[in-house]
């Protein structure tokens, strides 16, 4: 059996639901949603941790800039060894 949390989730319209995770695993939302026979048509990421990505098309790339990728790294402690210096 597997266990998700959420820390907020809001029912903004009939079909339209606002979840917070603190991490997400793959398709976690879809498969909690399944469970429930409740099908989802979209599914928008519009934040990771404190960097909101904004409108953006599908398979867009913006530049994030080195400052909040330090600030990101230092907020979620997610730097692995390996990637130290990458950025």
């Amino acid at each position: 059996m597997v266990f998700y949390k959420a820390e907020k989730m809001e029912l903004v319209t009939e079909t339209v639901a606002k979840i917070i995770l603190h991490e997400g695993k793959n398709r976690e939302i879809r498969n909690v949603f399944q469970v429930f026979k409740q099908p989802i048509a979209r599914l928008i990421r519009v934040r990771i941790g404190n960097l909101k990505l904004g409108k953006m098309e599908q398979g867009e790339m913006k530049e994030i800039p080195e400052i909040l990728i330090r600030q990101f790294i230092q907020k979620t402690g997610k730097e692995r060894a390996g990637d130290a210096g990458k950025h």
